[in-house]
């Protein structure tokens, strides 16, 4: 890397590598790591806040992928700290919804509520409409987890209004899935499938739709199950599966899984239903805070109650632990947010505080200026006035003597005339 690199200025390389954390954050995130910790390390030598904010932001990103909720805040954090110095207000505003986006998968709702909010305050003032969607879609999902679900169907459509304004039809077709979403947790599954099948509608407008598509599969499959029209249900089930398997995501296949073992649960196919529980617990990556795995795994006793003998005792205790440690991950995950948050909150805070006091100083700086200002302004006007009255008098003064001479040249002018008439009446 040194020897690529090493012809160019300090600067140059810092835009250099973070063109590289740009262009593998999505195909290859260990790599992109690399790039940003480089970035990193060059922006701090440098003392490079582009850079630095640049960095912390990529990896906040970076480590979110990874599932990593508490790395990706503090370099959220540390993003945000660097953006508000530039006073970069746009990726303020991405930062402060991105923060939303880890405290809601953290479960700590109100402070992503919080962070929404922010994100919505700043893209009003930018004047921004897709950052305003953007804002309001991720704030009406949290509004769901948090059971505030009149709050989250006017935020969902206060987004589908500017969506459908500015002809978004990417976010039009996931706002419909989200509302589907949301009159499914409100228990309105015939409201739930209308919006599903609205999203379904503007598919074809979605770039790289096959996960919005195995998504909305999943998600009407989940409705018919609802419904209880299992043949439907299992239709668009295995038509999600078949699509996310060609993916490489696993959260989607833990949902598919899950929706097939309960759809054969309810057909009382113990064999289907077990197997399908299995690979729904199996391929979820149990290490890290996972919230399809703690669905799966509350689903779960049902499914042990009603097929026993499907199940060895271990099996069973091996659910239960991999339940208990989830549970533990939240706990010590909410910690370190709430603690991050604290911390940086009062950081942000403190600094917008030495701001103040500072534009306070200038103001009283400015005060006191005016204070002394005013009276040298007033007795300006008083003696410009003065001199302006007394230029006025002196030129009708003139005006007026000007006048009178005139007067008395015409005065004269007659007399001449009346005397040289004089003088000829005289002499004849």
């Amino acid at each position: 890397m040194s020897t690529s690199l090493e012809y160019l200025s300090d600067y140059k390389k810092a835009e250099v590598l973070g063109n590289l954390a740009s262009l593998t954050y999505s195909t290859d995130p260990d790599t992109s790591i690399y790039y940003a910790t480089e970035l990193l390390k060059l922006s701090e030598e440098l003392d490079y806040p582009e850079g630095l904010a640049k960095a912390y932001d990529f990896l906040g990103y970076l480590f979110k992928q990874k599932g990593l909720l508490n790395e990706s805040a503090t370099n959220y954090f540390y993003a945000l700290k660097y953006y508000n110095e530039l006073v970069n207000q746009e990726r303020i505003a991405d930062v402060l919804n991105n923060l939303g986006n880890i405290f809601t998968k953290g479960f700590e709702y109100n402070n992503a509520i919080m962070y929404y909010k922010k994100s919505i305050e700043v893209a009003e003032n930018l004047h921004d409409d897709e950052r305003l969607s953007r804002a309001h879609f991720n704030l009406g999902r949290c509004l769901i987890r948090s059971g505030q679900y009149d709050l989250s169907l006017q935020s969902f459509l206060f987004a589908l209004e500017l969506n459908k304004k500015n002809k978004d039809y990417s976010r039009i077709n996931k706002t419909y899935n989200e509302l589907g979403n949301l009159y499914y947790e409100w228990k309105n599954p015939e409201e739930a499938l209308d919006n599903y099948l609205s999203s379904l509608n503007y598919i074809d407008s979605v770039r790289n739709n096959g996960r919005m598509r195995g998504m909305l599969y999943n998600n009407i499959g989940d409705i018919y199950l609802e419904l209880e029209n299992f043949e439907k249900a299992e239709f668009f089930l295995k038509e999600a599966l078949s699509i996310k398997k060609t993916l490489d995501d696993k959260d989607l296949l833990i949902s598919t899984y899950r929706n097939l073992s309960e759809l054969y649960y309810q057909l009382e196919n113990r064999e289907l239903s077990v197997d399908y529980l299995n690979k729904s617990i199996g391929i979820a990556n149990r290490y890290i805070v996972n919230e399809e795995l703690m669905i799966t795994l509350n689903s779960a006793p049902d499914i042990f109650s009603a097929f026993p003998d499907q199940f060895k005792k271990s099996e069973v205790f091996d659910f239960y632990q991999i339940q208990n440690d989830q549970l533990n991950l939240v706990a010590d995950l909410q910690k370190e947010l709430q603690e991050l948050n604290g911390r940086f909150m009062l950081q942000l805070s403190y600094e917008k505080y030495q701001m103040a006091e500072a534009n306070s100083m200038l103001q009283n700086k400015l005060s006191k200026t005016i204070q002394i200002a005013i009276p040298i302004l007033v007795f300006i006007l008083i003696v410009s006035l003065y001199y302006f009255k007394r230029y006025r008098t002196v030129k009708k003064f003139e005006a007026e003597r000007n006048k009178r001479l005139n007067e008395i040249q015409k005065d004269a002018e007659i007399f001449i005339s009346d005397y040289d008439i004089l003088k000829q009446i005289t002499r004849q």
